[in-house]
């Protein structure tokens, strides 16, 4: 009897151990695992045109944000130019800001444009002549 008892407690023991190494085979599976997912770099090289999808998504929330309403734009076009001059102190700065803003949002997109249209060139064989404009000046040649 005592034999028996020896032997269930190596096989239990020898159970235990082996329990104990697939459980840290499966936290380091788990760590990596989570790791990867949770790596921006990685999902960046896989799919770059969803972040510039998200991008474009996001500069149109910030754009309607801070863009100019309806009322300002219709009272910037409507009001006699005498109503349209602001007096109170620092009036031309914020005329200012949202030139260079504008001029911001226009380098942005044609920064994002050009871009574009450099990715569509690589992706579809023949477009890149197309866009420039060069196909048709050879059709005409």
């Amino acid at each position: 009897m005592a034999q028996k008892a020896s032997e269930i407690v190596r096989m239990l023991e020898s159970h235990r151990e082996r329990l104990g190494e697939d459980l840290d085979e499966l936290q380091a599976t788990v760590k990596s695992k989570v790791k990867e997912t949770t790596d921006l770099h990685t999902h960046y090289k896989e799919r770059p045109y969803w972040f510039l999808g998200a991008a474009f998504a996001g500069g149109v929330v910030v754009a309607s944000l801070f863009g100019k309403s309806k009322a300002e734009v219709s009272y910037a076009t409507s009001a006699p130019s005498y109503a349209k001059t602001e007096s109170r102190p620092g009036a031309s700065f914020g005329g200012e800001m949202h030139s260079v803003v504008d001029e911001l949002k226009g380098a942005l997109i044609g920064f994002g444009v050009a871009k574009l249209k450099g990715a569509l060139s690589d992706m579809i064989p023949g477009l890149g002549p197309h866009l420039d404009g060069r196909h048709a000046k050879n059709r005409a040649d």
